[in-house]
């Protein structure tokens, strides 16, 4: 979490206008909240409302929406190699021989916007696959990451 709020700071936010709340369970999702910076965030994908409600345990009823990554937001290298930093933040793991693993589920826009990003890094896929008769589907890359996007992921 340290490396992302570094992250933010660098691109140019103040981390004063974040809030990080980390989750109860065994292994705690952090979410991320900014009242003056969500719409940057949002303009990274593209939303089509759902054609149902989401009702919750009260019976409170929600509008709901899909998320997209949109590709065209994502101009330059730097930007992919830190849109893939974040990816390895949330769904990475280095394994024992040293190659970097990827596992995402439901993911499907990621993913495959991981793999294309992956590619423009110069970085060597060795495996990649999805499972679609699972629920929820699973997708890996494995790869090793070229010098420039080692750096970035290894930057503390």
């Amino acid at each position: 979490m340290d490396s992302f709020k570094i992250g933010l700071t660098k691109a140019g936010f103040d981390i004063n206008e974040f809030d990080f709340e980390k989750g109860k369970t065994e292994n705690p999702i952090v979410t991320v909240y900014s009242k003056s910076n969500y719409k940057i965030f949002n303009s990274f994908y593209k939303f089509k409302k759902a054609d149902y409600l989401y009702t919750d345990e009260l019976d409170n009823e929600y509008e709901f929406y899909f998320g997209k990554l949109n590709k065209k937001r994502f101009k330059n290298l730097e930007s992919k190699l830190q849109f893939i930093k974040g990816v390895f933040i949330r769904h990475g793991k280095v394994d024992d021989g040293g190659e970097y693993q990827l596992d995402f589920s439901n993911s499907l826009s990621k993913y495959d916007l991981t793999r294309k990003f992956l590619k423009d890094s110069k970085s060597t896929i060795i495996d990649y696959c999805s499972t679609k008769k699972t629920t929820p589907t699973g997708q890996r890359i494995v790869f090793i990451p070229s010098p420039k996007l080692k750096a970035v992921l290894d930057f503390k």
